[in-house]
């Protein structure tokens, strides 16, 4: 939260500076709302898929099993970094209005980070295979939950970038649409949380993604090439 307020207040300056120096046009606010309103179905969906499953554990299982799982859970996050910094950087357009090449550059993004993902994946669960147990011994059970985690969020990681790269290119009701199926996907915890199993959460969890990481890549492939690049701002507007 500090930090949140922190960034605010050194945000809020250079955001003033900058709009102040705009001319507003006619349908910018109906504009801004409407992406906005897609981008918020988008992100809620997906908040809903990521933490549903340790409120569903909260409810049903122990706390010592959640405990476990949600040492798991915040383990595999951090493959997710580069893949969220790959996600902010293709917002940016670098002054170009060239479809084609916008798309290419994203698909290399894409392509890198599945790499990254991949070998921070493998090297997290190598690692807490052996450094949990002696760090945290009573949480070896969140060893074999991070290997039933780790193949969906490796293979959300690519998915992020994409999903940024649709919404950039004028595809927020494809985000949106993702969103909503994330939203309807996680009730597909509620089965096994209720047996309260945390190895069949993880499972669920991981089909998921990887499941929605697949339609996520398929929708960028097949309706990238016909959007157009949100209209960067030049440097003489600001």
């Amino acid at each position: 939260m500090a930090a949140m307020a922190l960034s605010t207040v050194v945000g809020v300056p250079s955001f003033y500076r900058i709009m102040g120096t705009l001319t507003p046009r006619r349908g910018d606010l109906r504009a801004v709302l409407q992406v906005s309103g897609y981008a918020h179905v988008s992100a809620v969906g997906f908040q809903a898929l990521y933490r549903l499953d340790v409120i569903l554990l909260s409810v049903f299982a122990s706390r010592s099993a959640l405990g476990v799982y949600s040492v798991a859970v915040a383990a595999v996050a951090l493959v997710w970094s580069v893949a969220e910094a790959f996600a902010l950087r293709v917002f940016a357009s670098d002054g170009t209005g060239d479809a084609h090449s916008l798309r290419d550059r994203d698909w290399r993004f894409i392509k890198l980070n599945a790499l990254v993902s991949l070998i921070a994946g493998v090297v997290l669960g190598i690692g807490v295979t052996f450094a949990l147990p002696a760090i945290l011994p009573a949480y070896n059970g969140a060893v074999v939950l991070i290997w039933l985690l780790l193949p969906g969020v490796i293979a959300q990681g690519p998915a992020r970038v994409a999903l940024a790269s649709l919404q950039r290119m004028g595809g927020e009701r494809w985000a949106a649409l993702l969103g909503l199926v994330a939203l309807v996907s996680s009730s597909l915890y509620i089965p096994s949380a209720a047996s309260q199993s945390s190895a069949r959460v993880a499972m669920v969890s991981s089909l998921v993604y990887v499941f929605l990481a697949a339609l996520t890549l398929l929708i960028w492939k097949s309706s990238n090439t016909t959007m157009r690049p949100t209209r960067p701002v030049e440097v003489s507007e600001i």
